[in-house]
């Protein structure tokens, strides 16, 4: 049986995905950015490259469309 492995920040309402999948955290309060192969960069640099593209291709896009 497959179970996702999810890897997220500290936030405190993440916990609870224990239950369900796999899931690591970095400890942002430590300053800890990367422990072994537990790291947030992939979605951190995908919201950024999102984020880009609307400010400066698309300009806005509605709530519809998100």
């Amino acid at each position: 049986m497959f179970v996702p492995k999810i890897m997220t920040d500290e936030y405190k309402s993440y916990k609870k995905l224990d239950l369900a999948y796999m899931h690591d955290f970095i400890a942002y309060s430590e300053f800890q950015h990367v422990r072994g192969d537990i790291h947030t960069n992939t979605i951190e640099g995908f919201f950024s490259l999102f984020k880009r593209s609307i400010l400066s291709i698309y300009h806005f896009v509605s709530p519809k469309h998100i």
